[in-house]
């Protein structure tokens, strides 16, 4: 009722109700849209993850995608809000409705009236959820990422990684790379472990990438221990063509 009043109190017309209808409605087809959009991409990132959690889908739904959905919403409600005017604008003007209300002799300014309101309904209710809502969600999704996403392998300092590549070269020492990105053939993270009596002493890698056959050679690694204990280098060599890991030209 209070809310009624409110946009009594404003003195708006029939023109004012049917541009926040179109809005609100706009705005909820959009909300609609991307959320299948993005739970579809989401669902098919991790369709990995979802089976080797054996959980069934309920499960799923309710550990994940309650808290995920509220969390992509808070993250896309600005775009939601920005197409959803675009949109329904666009669409009145083609049917000439813009050009009707201002002939028929609203200003510019009154016209923007029911925009203003409606806009301001959508920060408070954003507002609201990033305020009382939404972090809940995010800590849903963050608990079940933490437990059956982002597990952590042990020796290393980042969490499970889908795009690494691992190579044991002796009893003690393991090489690889992270986060290997097949359209720049490239990786972010070069790294050399070694371990002994169960405990892992990281190093730093640095190899000197060279273009052969068609791929990246890298080679001449060179070592160093993090808390610079000690140093060498690496006969360990990785070449890489169309994206695949190979051996050595």
């Amino acid at each position: 009722m209070g809310f009624l009043c409110l946009l009594r109190s404003a003195m708006l017309t029939k023109i004012d109700w049917y541009i926040v209808k179109k809005f609100f409605t706009t705005f909820l087809f959009c909300m609609l849209l991307f959320t299948v959009i993005a739970v579809a991409v989401d669902s098919s990132e991790h369709t990995d993850d979802f089976v080797k959690s054996n959980l069934n889908t309920t499960q799923i739904i309710k550990q994940y995608y309650l808290g995920f959905v509220p969390w992509i919403w808070g993250l896309l409600y600005p775009l939601f809000v920005f197409i959803a005017v675009i949109f329904f604008t666009s669409k009145m003007a083609v049917r000439s409705e813009v050009i009707a209300i201002i002939a028929g002799g609203t200003s510019y300014r009154r016209w923007l009236r029911p925009y203003l309101i409606s806009g301001l309904i959508f920060a408070t209710g954003l507002w609201f959820a990033n305020r009382y809502g939404i972090p809940k969600a995010t800590a849903i999704k963050n608990a079940f990422m933490a437990k059956y996403v982002d597990i952590p392998t042990g020796g290393n300092d980042v969490g499970r990684c889908n795009t690494c590549f691992y190579k044991r070269i002796d009893s003690t020492t393991y090489v690889g790379i992270k986060y290997f990105d097949t359209t720049s053939k490239s990786a972010s993270v070069f790294f050399l472990e070694r371990v002994r009596d169960g405990k892992v002493y990281y190093n730093s890698v640095e190899f000197d990438a060279v273009p052969a056959q068609g791929g990246i050679l890298c080679t001449n690694g060179r070592w160093k221990a993090r808390d610079g204990s000690a140093s060498g280098t690496t006969p360990y060599r990785v070449f890489f063509k169309d994206g695949v890991l190979r051996g050595s030209p």
